[in-house]
């Protein structure tokens, strides 16, 4: 995503650029009912995002240059690999009769807000970038919060079982501005990075896993 701007004036230079991005991602992987397999069972769940994201501007004035970029990133994702409490689950294999429930996510996210006002009097230049995460993975083997018979997840592996849930975020976050005025030149430059992560592997309490 891009955004850019520029512009000029004998007296004043007013430039802006804005970017704005919401994403909301929900990748769910479940097994219900009931299963009987002579090798391995795998649910598996994967989301990965790439966001390169600039808001840019350049803005000139005989008198004044005025130059605004803002980037602002709101990424929702939910990432599930579950068996559910009603499901049965068998493997019979002698060898290689796993289990596995995994829930996999990543971000790789560059985000830039960059600059130049220049004013022959004065130059004002204000670059921000604000990244907001709502990040949520989970992997469970799961229960209807009973030990009622069908009211929980039952596996009988004759491999191993595996839960494991993973997530991970890169990024990287750039605000600057370059701001020439002959009296006065001010630039103002923020980033502001909102991380709220949620990540769990579960086997629920009464599910019966063997």
């Amino acid at each position: 995503l891009v955004a850019g701007a520029g512009a000029g004036g004998s007296s004043a230079g007013v430039a802006g650029s804005v970017v704005v991005d919401v994403p909301t991602d929900n990748t769910t992987a479940t097994l219900d009912g009931t299963t009987t397999a002579s090798g391995a069972v795998a649910v598996a769940a994967t989301d990965t995002t790439n966001i390169t994201s600039v808001a840019g501007q350049i803005s000139v004035g005989g008198d004044a240059g005025v130059g605004v970029g803002v980037d602002v990133e709101a990424i929702s994702k939910t990432t599930t690999a579950q068996i559910s409490p009603t499901a049965n689950v068998t493997t019979t294999a002698l060898s290689g009769g796993d289990v596995t429930v995994d829930a996999t996510s990543s971000e790789n996210v560059l985000s830039i807000a960059a600059g130049i006002a220049v004013g022959g009097t004065a130059a004002v230049a204000v670059n921000a970038t604000v990244s907001v995460y709502n990040i949520t993975t989970d992997a469970y083997i799961g229960d209807g919060g009973t030990a009622t018979a069908g009211q929980h997840a039952v596996v009988d592996a004759d491999g191993t079982v595996r839960v494991a849930a993973d997530e991970s975020l890169n990024f990287s976050l750039i605000a600057g501005n370059v701001s020439v005025g002959g009296t006065a030149g001010i630039g103002v430059a923020a980033v502001v990075p909102v991380l709220t992560k949620d990540t769990n592997a579960e086997i629920g309490t009464y599910a019966q896993v063997t």
